[in-house]
């Protein structure tokens, strides 16, 4: 999973980041393009190649699936509930 909020990049597998955070020098909403060097290009290109290129393996048994998904649901179980419990969000005034 790439997890970014335009100026910090992170790969993760499995619930563990993989590398490094890739931190732009400048501020996207800001700097527009002058936000990326090009060492900060040539680091996320890596991340993103490293994204691309994953090989992923699938679970031989239902347990094996089972321990592959169970840290991706907690982590939705815990974003959806952030969501809900969030007066200001979109999902939690349709609720209402």
């Amino acid at each position: 999973m790439l997890y970014t909020d335009g100026n910090e990049w992170a790969l993760y597998r499995n619930g563990e980041r993989i590398g490094q955070l890739v931190r732009l020098t400048g501020l996207v909403t800001e700097d527009g393009a002058a936000a990326v060097t090009a060492q900060d290009a040539a680091r996320l290109l890596e991340l993103l190649r490293d994204f691309l290129h994953w090989a992923p393996v699938s679970p031989t048994n239902p347990r094996a699936l089972a321990e592959l998904l169970a840290p991706l649901c907690r982590l939705l179980h815990e974003e959806v509930q952030g969501v809900l419990h969030d007066p200001t969000s979109a999902i939690a005034e349709r609720k209402m």
